[in-house]
């Protein structure tokens, strides 16, 4: 997998599932601008246009000498993006990819995915923030609405296969002033972990998933919730204790200062 290329800055790569790795065929194109990444908020139409401005490789290639397009079987195309140092930041899927037309002079290629895969306009937001280095301080989701929460925790769900914060000691520190929402929780508890752009879960399932290993901490560790009653006030009990009972049984001592 490449996972930095200096000499290009911020750029997308295509690829299909990840293979490529083994069969280079797989590695579609690289492409320095794409136009249409984010749905339109009023089209109800089943497919969304893109285009591509750039390099087109492997299958892609033999398509525009062909004009035969068939999806392989198993996943879909991969868009991953590289941030302005050309370092890969994470990836999101383009499913029911199917390419539609070729610039060769300009250099562009037309495409249409389905319309669910397209990001919304504040996850595009974020991912473009995040290339550009725009991103730089833990808490910046603490004044953000729910829609605009959600979607930045949908973006850092999808890096946090980048490198992970080193750990010296192994306790952790929220704070309950300002998790009144569950989106609130995994994004503190995501950065508690790894700073700027941490990823420790966005669901209950995805919380045990990480407690079990692979995502830079694991049990035994001490997280310390201050001002929890706060928390305590806004949150879903049913939600809340399900979260603490994961907690138990994953073996994270949890300390709440009120």
């Amino acid at each position: 997998m490449t996972t930095k290329d200096s000499q290009r800055g911020r750029h997308f790569e295509l690829f299909h599932d990840g293979e490529f790795e083994a069969d280079p065929t797989e590695r579609w194109g690289i492409f320095d601008d794409i136009d249409g990444l984010a749905r339109s908020l009023h089209s109800s139409c089943h497919h969304h246009e893109l285009r591509l401005k750039g390099q087109v490789y492997g299958r892609l290639r033999d398509w525009i000498t062909t004009r035969q397009w068939r999806p392989r079987p198993g996943g879909f195309p991969v868009l991953r993006l590289y941030d302005f140092r050309g370092v890969a930041i994470g990836s999101f899927g383009l499913p029911g990819f199917v390419p539609t037309g070729w610039d060769e002079a300009n250099r562009v290629l037309t495409a249409e995915i389905d319309s669910a895969g397209a990001l919304s306009r504040e996850e595009l937001a974020f991912w473009l923030a995040f290339s550009e280095g725009l991103v730089t301080e833990t808490g910046q989701w603490r004044h953000e609405d729910a829609p605009t929460k959600a979607a930045r925790l949908a973006v850092v769900r999808q890096m946090h296969r980048q490198p992970v914060r080193s750990w010296t000691h192994s306790t952790l520190l929220i704070d309950g002033q300002h998790i009144r929402t569950a989106y609130d929780f995994y994004l503190a508890l995501g950065e508690a972990v790894h700073g700027v752009g941490g990823y420790y879960g966005a669901n209950l399932d995805a919380l045990e998933d990480c407690l079990r290993g692979g995502f830079g901490l694991e049990p035994p560790f001490t997280l310390r919730w201050i001002n929890f009653a706060v928390s305590q006030r806004h949150l879903d009990r049913r939600w809340l204790d399900t979260v603490l009972e994961i907690f138990k049984d994953r073996g994270v001592q949890l300390v709440t200062d009120t």
